[in-house]
């Protein structure tokens, strides 16, 4: 399942548009995201660390995306730091207001934990907006369904 998440978060694109990853290696990228892959397989198939019980989340394709829908903005300027600061002022005293964002219908698949992990594998998914953290927001010790 690691090569094919490889695969799949790997989109070369011409151009300047905003729909895959670009770079001058392709090579190295695909090693890196093959990397990233298998990482991530290990994590979200986890269940315990320690004898903790541990689940992994995601937001993709990067935090910045999920709370600004903006992705891979450079921080030289200090576009991405504010966007956060800004996040983090909007939702800071607003737990309902930020229960209500993490389950936004564009942001999340519907479906268990296994479920959205396999949603985020499928086509391009991995570099669209999207997150499971709704899961961890709504049930946070995992007590539905027990």
């Amino acid at each position: 399942m690691a090569s094919k998440l490889g695969k799949v978060i790997l989109l070369f694109i011409e151009g300047e548009s905003d729909d895959g990853i670009h770079a001058d290696s392709k090579e190295r990228i695909m090693k890196r995201n093959q990397n990233k892959a298998s990482a991530m397989d290990k994590l979200a198939n986890t269940n315990t660390i320690l004898g903790l019980p541990y689940k992994a989340y995601y937001m993709s394709c990067n935090l910045d995306h999920v709370i600004s829908n903006t992705r891979n903005e450079s921080d030289e300027q200090g576009v991405k730091t504010d966007a956060a600061l800004d996040f983090s002022d909007k939702y800071e005293n607003d737990l309902d207001g930020f229960v209500q964002f993490i389950n936004e219908a564009d942001l999340i698949f519907q479906g268990d934990y296994k479920e959205t992990w396999r949603q985020i594998r499928e086509g391009k998914n991995s570099i669209d907006r999207h997150s499971n953290l709704h899961l961890f927001v709504n049930d946070p010790f995992g007590q539905i369904g027990r």
